[in-house]
């Protein structure tokens, strides 16, 4: 192990010395001792030397061109989560929404009770009728003039009896007899209606 490695030195140090050659010629005893030739001394190898040629390392080359871009590696795994952040500050308030639909019809409620009555409203205006007149007496409307009648209620018997009704009418009825009747009709007095 020991001449391999002294060997190795030796070998580095004569391709250091000789950097403008391109082959170099040695010669290696068994206990690791190097030579070149020719030198000085000897032109060529001793029979107990081994001769070998070594190629001599050129002058570094241009910089080559830069290589391809390779493959994307696997993708990492997933980092920790970070640490949650402040609450930030409350935003303002948004405008209103648009209404929104009609809600049904709610169950009708229970009757209430009945109220107290009311007070008593004034007196309705009276209607009376005025006979043997015309018109009205100070502070009554009048409604209408009207005619007072006599009716016979057997024109056929001849016992010429007639009797009053005791209404104001407004329209007379024709002298007799009135159709779909044997009543006969007579005015014996004007009467008028009147409203206070």
């Amino acid at each position: 192990m020991k001449k391999r490695v002294g060997f190795a030195i030796a070998v580095a140090l004569l391709i250091a010395t000789a950097a403008q050659a391109t082959t170099l010629n040695v010669c290696v005893r068994k206990n690791g001792t190097v030579y070149t030739v020719p030198n000085p001394r000897r032109t060529q190898c001793r029979t107990i030397e081994t001769p070998v040629t070594l190629n001599v390392p050129g002058p570094e080359g241009p910089k080559g061109d830069k290589g391809d871009q390779g493959e994307p590696g696997p993708e990492g795994n997933q980092g920790v989560p970070g640490v949650a952040g402040p609450v930030g500050a409350e935003g303002p308030i948004g405008s209103a929404g648009p209404a929104g639909p009609q809600g049904q019809a709610g169950i009708t409620g229970a009757q209430g009770p009945q109220g107290a009555d009311g007070p008593v409203g004034p007196s309705g205006a009276a209607v009376f009728t005025v006979y043997g007149a015309t018109d009205c007496p100070d502070g009554a409307a009048l409604l209408y003039i009207g005619s007072v009648l006599e009716e016979d209620l057997q024109p056929n018997n001849g016992d010429g009896k007639f009797v009053m009704d005791g209404q104001c009418w407004q329209n007379i009825p024709p002298p007799a007899p009135v159709p779909g009747t044997t009543m006969y009709f007579r005015p014996v007095a004007n009467c008028a209606v009147c409203r206070l």
